[in-house]
């Protein structure tokens, strides 16, 4: 995390990353080594007041959503990572140290989601520039008529942002849906075989390492 953050200061990203330098040292890098504490500390037993660190998580991410402003260089860098990246980081480690601690069970959809993530964190990309194209060409053959403003984004009102907002979750579900179960799941079946004939004396099976009791 340091060397990105050294990185950043000293002028290696950019708001849009155009090379694997800028990508590594890009700010939302943090978001995902974030991550990685946040499940550190909940299986070492280092959970701490779970349900006051959600709920500020939530109060942070709406703060958040209320306040960050016009877009900037700031808002897509160290901005984003303090209006959602450490509020995302609260709410995971929340919830999770919630869940080991069996104070609170998620629903089986959520869980389903979770199965999904990486498809989603893949494939939303595509759906949301594919989306964006078909708004733009719909709102030019719609123009002088009172639906074009539906589908152009950043219109007066609030219709195209729910359009918009609706039909990119709904797509992006759909696509990562298919995705796991017809390619991530299949792919791991048959790398899962043949890392068991590999590796017969070791933990094949990669289960899940012991969530240590709470320490804090």
């Amino acid at each position: 995390m340091l060397f990105v953050v050294a990185g950043s200061l000293y002028g290696l990203s950019a708001p849009f990353a155009g090379n694997y330098v800028q990508l590594f040292f890009h700010p939302l890098s943090v978001e995902f080594i974030a991550g990685c504490y946040a499940a550190l500390l909940v299986t070492s037993g280092r959970r701490l007041w779970p349900w006051l660190i959600t709920a500020a998580g939530v109060a942070i991410m709406i703060a958040g959503l209320i306040l960050q402003g016009d877009e900037t260089a700031f808002t897509l860098g160290w901005g984003r990572v303090l209006w959602f990246g450490i509020p995302s980081f609260l709410i995971v480690y929340g919830f999770a140290s919630l869940e080991a601690e069996d104070r609170l069970k998620p629903p089986q959809w959520l869980v389903t989601l979770g199965d999904w993530s990486f498809a989603i964190y893949l494939a939303h990309t595509f759906v949301l520039t594919g989306l964006r194209r078909v708004f733009e060409s719909l709102a030019v053959r719609l123009a002088g008529t009172p639906y074009a403003d539906w589908f152009t984004i950043g219109a007066p009102g609030r219709m195209d942002n729910i359009l918009y907002y609706v039909l990119g979750v709904t797509l992006s579900l759909i696509l990562s849906g298919m995705v796991f179960y017809l390619f991530e799941r299949p792919v791991m079946k048959v790398t899962g075989g043949w890392r068991r004939s590999i590796f017969k004396h070791t933990n094949a099976q990669l289960k899940p390492g012991p969530i240590k009791p709470a320490i804090w």
